[in-house]
């Protein structure tokens, strides 16, 4: 069983988002407390077969595609598309790109 060293992550996200902006204003967060419990609910729910989107190294991309000086608008939501699909949960309302997203029909 691999190690996660959750410092070496927290390590590799600040510098990931220096370039963008965020890492000054995300430094106390990603250092702190609370950001351990969600790393370590994470990796639990990965390392036990869980599925959930973004995949674990892309949760946090959303603050390297999006320059903390262009931001303009927040949306924050859960479960846009909730149901299953071929018996595994449907990942379009995460896709970064219209070409990845497959041609089956929305309900």
């Amino acid at each position: 069983m691999n190690v996660i060293d959750k410092n070496d992550i927290k390590k590799k996200l600040l510098q990931k988002l220096r370039e963008s902006g965020w890492a000054d204003k995300l430094k106390l967060f990603i250092l702190g407390k609370e950001m351990d419990q969600i790393l370590d609910r994470l990796i639990n729910d990965s390392a036990d077969g869980k599925l959930f989107t973004p995949k674990l190294k892309q949760v946090f991309r959303a603050f390297e595609e999006c320059p903390y000086g262009k931001l303009r608008v927040i949306m924050i939501g859960q479960d846009p598309y909730p149901w299953v699909h071929d018996g595994e949960r449907d990942r379009k309302s995460t896709r970064l790109n219209s070409s990845h997203v497959s041609e089956s029909r929305m309900p």
